[in-house]
């Protein structure tokens, strides 16, 4: 029965690692008569309710008349599991190739790895079960074999596990993939399940599998890998940015903006095309706002310039020291056109009223004093600018009521700044 075939453990490990056509061509039928023999016995002792181990096998058939060596009954074995003839398991576990070649080289677990016929499928099953995979993985299955079509599908169960990983990995990125994480259990859970599961028991996952496939994960991919996720990430990049500029204008925009990466669908509806509307009226409020705000405090700046430009003192000086007093107004203004935002335009042309003018205004009065010659002759005090807010006004009211109080608090505003004028000091208004 065996033939004048040398077996070894290279022998039973190429027919499991080869393909069934390769092996046995397209009738599969076709078993030799040692393969019939062993088919013959599993099936008797499975029809007498006995369990079939390896150890079962490699005794019996190291008797006579057969007298087969154990290389040899494992080579048969591994051709009837290639036929799907023959399931093999271990604890209630149906081994796969790469397990069954493990079971068979390690003598330790002959005695648990059991043997039982393929059972017979319904050939409905199999079409279902086809035409669940065509539905789920957008592809047709080559193979007819139930065993074949079943361990097909949980290969692309596995893909399908991979790829929803990978975009489960992103979700801090784009939050809305979160919704897929119960889908990835359900995918998980089934990578599990022995291939016997999916061609007995496809109603108990196929509705779900197939209905948040199309409405849930087929959308997400389209949106992914189209160019409307560009759009969404543009926009996630403006929220997340700094957002100061936006304090400083009117509408609801960036509401719309946040919206959208709160929603958990943004790949339904109009989401994305309403974002990306409001993003670009945004960035145009923005842009106008700002360059108004430049010309705002360019003004602001260049009326200070020409205020000073306007003091006796500052005609007086020469071109170096009028130019030094000019000088740092023109930083500033440099400083606004090159600023992107508002809040800090808004502070250089405050920077430059509240200090940099009344220093500049008493380093115009000092260079514009004449040095002491030391004749004796006592030059007056040199006056010095300050600033009419830095005035302290002794009133002590909070606020204006009367006529009275208006006399009062201008009585007191007088006194304050005579006093100023008495102390040689120009107040700046």
């Amino acid at each position: 029965m065996l033939g004048s075939i040398q077996f070894s453990e290279d022998t039973f490990k190429q027919v499991i690692s080869g393909k069934m056509d390769d092996l046995f061509g397209t009738d599969d039928e076709t078993m030799g008569e040692a393969e019939s023999e062993i088919l013959t016995i599993i099936n008797r002792r499975k029809n007498q309710s006995d369990r079939t181990s390896l150890n079962d096998l490699k005794t019996f058939f190291a008797k006579r008349p057969y007298g087969w060596y154990q290389n040899a009954v494992w080579t048969i074995v591994a051709k009837l599991y290639k036929r799907g003839k023959i399931e093999i398991k271990k604890d209630s576990n149906v081994l796969e190739d790469i397990e069954v070649i493990q079971a068979l080289l390690n003598s330790a677990s002959h005695g648990n790895t059991l043997l039982e016929p393929q059972a017979v499928i319904d050939p409905k099953l199999v079409k279902d079960l086809k035409q669940v995979y065509a539905d789920a993985f957008d592809e047709s299955c080559s193979f007819n074999d139930a065993k074949d079509v079943a361990n097909a599908f949980k290969e692309k169960l596995k893909e399908m596990n991979y790829e929803l990983n990978l975009l489960l990995a992103k979700k801090s990125e784009l939050p809305f993939l979160a919704s897929l994480s119960d889908y990835r259990e359900t995918v998980n859970k089934l990578c599990n399940k022995e291939y016997t599961y999916f061609l007995t028991n496809l109603k108990d996952f196929e509705d779900d599998l197939l209905d948040t496939k199309e409405n849930l994960l087929d959308p997400i991919k389209r949106f992914i890998n189209g160019d409307q996720i560009k759009i969404y990430e543009a926009i996630r990049a403006v929220v997340k940015s700094d957002v100061s500029n936006f304090d400083y204008v009117e509408g609801n925009e960036f509401g719309v903006l946040k919206a959208l990466l709160d929603n958990p669908k943004p790949y339904h509806g109009n989401a994305i095309k309403e974002a990306k509307t409001a993003q670009d009226e945004l960035t145009k409020k923005v842009l106008e706002r700002i360059l108004e705000e430049k010309a705002k405090a360019t003004s602001a700046i260049e009326n200070t310039i020409e205020d000073i430009k306007s003091k006796e003192e500052f005609i007086k000086l020469d071109s170096t020291n009028q130019k030094k007093i000019v000088a740092p107004f023109q930083e500033e203004i440099e400083k606004v056109q090159a600023q992107r935002y508002i809040a800090l335009i808004r502070d250089a042309k405050n920077k430059t009223l509240e200090h940099i003018f009344p220093k500049q205004l008493n380093e115009m009065m000092r260079l514009s004093t004449p040095v002491e010659t030391g004749s004796g002759e006592v030059n007056e005090p040199t006056p010095h600018y300050i600033r009419r807010a830095s005035i302290k006004v002794d009133f002590a009211k909070t606020e204006l009521r009367t006529e009275d109080d208006v006399n009062e608090y201008v009585e007191a505003l007088k006194k304050a700044l005579l006093e100023q004028i008495k102390e040689t000091r120009r107040i700046s208004l």
